[in-house]
């Protein structure tokens, strides 16, 4: 695990995340992020928003410079790996098997 420095004053924890041959590196989230990803939760629930676009949301968030096109390319597996971890990172989910965003947001 390492830090990400943005703007010299924040330091984020970060990790690689690798599945198969495909590695990527993530962020813990914002306080911003973590609002947009709650927001974005209760969207789903209300059914004003697709589950399928949660882990957009958080990848896009904990992923820097990730585009709409780059995130909708990645392989399925590294995307819920990634999105797992940027969870844990961020303090949303416990490092225990938990499940993917679009169910937690169905549950809760």
């Amino acid at each position: 695990m390492g830090v990400h420095v943005s703007g010299g004053r924040w330091k984020y924890k970060t990790d690689t995340v690798t599945v198969g041959e495909n590695s990527v590196v993530v962020r813990q989230l914002t306080v911003r992020e973590r609002l947009q990803f709650a927001n974005a939760s209760k969207a789903v629930k209300e059914g004003k928003l697709e589950p399928i676009e949660l882990p957009k949301v958080v990848l896009q968030a904990g992923i820097e410079g990730l585009s709409d096109q780059e995130s909708l390319d990645m392989p399925a597996d590294l995307v819920d790996a990634a999105v797992n971890r940027i969870l844990e990172l961020s303090g949303i989910r416990d490092e225990k098997k938990a499940p993917a965003p679009e169910e937690e947001a169905a549950t809760h």
